[in-house]
């Protein structure tokens, strides 16, 4: 299964859309992410966008980001279903989701 990233190259931001979910005749009809619901994953993308909107916004599937250098680049992840004092992260809002803020270890990395 495929899955696909969202990416500001003026912010220097990538966000993980999750798996590429396909129809019966294999036409792409939208993702599947496991840490959020389809409406959570909507409003995450759709305020992405508005945010980033008059930025260079590019979609990278898995195997084309895999490919890519992102060290310079923060990674916006799915905040823990139970955070904790021990490990604190930084955190963003983007829209009305909060996601944790994280560097890029390399040129491939999986939320």
């Amino acid at each position: 299964m495929t899955s696909a990233h969202l990416v500001c190259h003026d912010c220097q931001l990538t966000l993980h859309l999750g798996a590429i979910k396909y129809a019966a005749d294999e036409k792409r009809i939208g993702f599947s992410h496991g840490k959020y619901s389809p409406s959570e994953l909507a409003a995450l993308i759709e305020a992405f966008i508005a945010v980033h909107l008059e930025h260079d916004v590019e979609t990278y599937a898995e195997q084309d980001f895999d490919t890519q250098d992102w060290s310079r680049y923060t990674a916006l992840r799915p905040m823990p279903t139970m955070p904790t004092e021990i490990a604190p992260v930084d955190t963003m809002n983007i829209g009305p989701i909060v996601v944790r803020i994280e560097p890029h270890d390399g040129p491939s990395n999986d939320p």
